[in-house]
């Protein structure tokens, strides 16, 4: 039960981390901001590659926990 609450948690704060960083890109185009928010962007990817299987995309829509 902790790791499936876990999990969830994970795609939420996954996709809550890649929409700030879709509208920091947006409205700092060439900037610093927007640099770090396409690195923020890939790290995160990254790091949901790695998650286990039966992970919750960050893509899709979560629910709030």
């Amino acid at each position: 039960m902790a790791r499936e609450h876990a999990r969830v948690r994970a795609a939420y704060h996954a996709g809550w981390v890649r929409r700030v960083a879709d509208e920091v890109i947006f409205l700092h185009p060439n900037s610093e901001r927007q640099r770090s928010a396409r690195k923020a962007q890939l790290l995160l990817d990254e790091l949901m590659e790695g998650a286990p299987e039966g992970a919750p995309s960050p893509q899709g829509d979560e629910e709030t926990p």
